[in-house]
């Protein structure tokens, strides 16, 4: 049986504003989603949800504890201070641990595209997640992205090249780009330069 990470939550009756008074107390509001019992306001220890959500991400069980009840559920949304960059918020998504669900997985890049060092390329990696369809317990933490694919300039990975795994569904279009190489001759460098310097000595005639 898969082990999963364990977090003591319980029932939160301070709503709305408030619940500033909750975070400088080093309490964390939380709001758990069920298909069967609605939506319910929680709190947290924020440490404590920190060490959890580290070991759980957001494609690993989590055991909430609650009135001495478990709630198994997935970490589905995290609300992040825009300036300071602390959490402020966070939803879960109670799940049935026989029905399928789908979530988000992180992919991870490993080793180093030849064309990088051998053309002097720029690595572009426009998706940094995907969406995949399986069993709670069976999510994967991770994917990973093996750069060294990308031998020439003209190579990409796209996410119809990620091999089939037989406990998840890739739910994201096949289509989808993960990583690409971008290159810029010296010849085209100069020629968007040009322009630029054109359009400023433009400029300076204009003001004298």
């Amino acid at each position: 049986m898969t082990k999963h990470t364990q977090l003591n939550a319980e029932i939160r009756t301070v709503l709305g504003n408030s619940v500033r008074k909750l975070r400088n107390q080093g309490i964390l509001p939380a709001v758990i989603y069920s298909k069967d019992l609605g939506s319910i306001s929680l709190q947290l220890n924020y440490l404590q949800f920190l060490k959890a959500f580290k070991e759980a991400g957001t494609s690993h069980v989590v055991d909430l504890l609650i009135d001495s009840k478990k709630y198994p559920c997935l970490v589905h949304d995290l609300d992040i201070h825009p300036v300071t960059g602390k959490l402020r918020h966070v939803d879960f998504l109670s799940v049935n641990l026989k029905n399928k669900v789908t979530a988000t997985v992180e992919l991870k890049f490993i080793g180093e595209s030849p064309a990088v060092k051998e053309f002097g390329a720029v690595l572009a990696t426009p998706l940094q997640e995907i969406e995949v369809e399986a069993l709670p317990d069976n999510l994967p933490s991770e994917i990973e992205i093996n750069l060294a694919n990308l031998v020439t300039l003209d190579d990409v990975i796209r996410v119809s090249d990620l091999p089939a795994a037989s406990d998840y569904v890739i739910m994201t279009s096949p289509e989808e780009v993960i990583a690409t190489l971008v290159y810029q001759s010296e010849e085209k460098e100069e020629e968007e330069v040009a322009p630029v310097e054109e359009v400023a000595a433009v400029d300076t005639n204009t003001n004298i």
